[in-house]
C-alpha cells in the first residue's frame, strides 16, 4: 500500500512540474501578451507542452493553457511616472504638445501600461492518468493599446 501511494505521489508531482515547467516556458517571453492563443513557443499543440520525463524521447506529460493566458489588471503608466534615465522607460515616454483651455485634450499617459496576466496550466500524464493544475499570475509591461483589447481580458 506505502509503496502504491508513494507512486501516486510521485506521478502527481510529476505532473505538477511539468505544468510549473510549461509556465516557466511560458513567461520566458512575451509572445504570450502579443498572442495568448499561442502563447508557447515551439509547443508540440495550440497551447501545449510535452515534457519527457524519463527521457526516453517521447511525451509522458501533455501539458495545456486552458484558458488562455488573460489580463486580470491593467493599469496606463503615467508620463510623469517615467524616469528618462531608465532605458526600460524610454520607449514608453510619449510627448505631449500644449494644449491650453482644451479640456482633456492630454490625459498625461504614456505609451505603456503595467499589466498582470493569469496563465493555467493544466497537465496530464498519459500513462498513469495523474493530473495537475497550476495556475500563476505574471506582471508585464505592455503597449497600452492592449489596455484597450478587451479580448485578452479574463473572463
Amino acid at each position: 500500500t506505502n509503496t502504491a501511494v508513494t507512486g501516486n505521489m510521485q506521478n502527481k508531482m510529476e505532473a505538477t512540474n511539468a505544468a510549473m515547467q510549461a509556465t516557466e516556458v511560458t513567461i520566458s517571453t512575451t509572445q504570450f501578451t502579443a498572442s495568448p492563443g499561442n502563447a508557447i513557443p515551439n509547443s508540440c499543440g495550440t497551447n501545449q507542452y510535452c515534457a519527457d520525463v524519463n527521457g526516453d524521447g517521447t511525451s509522458d506529460i501533455t501539458v495545456t493553457l486552458d484558458p488562455v493566458p488573460c489580463i486580470k489588471k491593467i493599469q496606463v503608466v503615467k508620463n510623469a511616472n517615467l524616469d528618462p534615465l531608465d532605458p526600460n522607460d524610454a520607449p514608453c515616454s510619449l510627448g505631449a504638445t500644449q494644449s491650453l483651455g482644451v479640456a482633456g485634450a492630454t490625459t498625461g499617459d504614456s505609451l505603456c501600461a503595467e499589466s498582470v496576466w493569469e496563465i493555467n496550466a493544466n497537465a496530464v500524464d498519459t500513462l498513469t492518468g495523474s493530473k495537475s493544475t497550476v495556475t500563476t499570475g505574471v506582471a508585464v509591461r505592455v503597449p497600452a493599446d492592449d489596455a484597450l483589447d478587451t479580448s485578452k481580458a479574463c473572463k
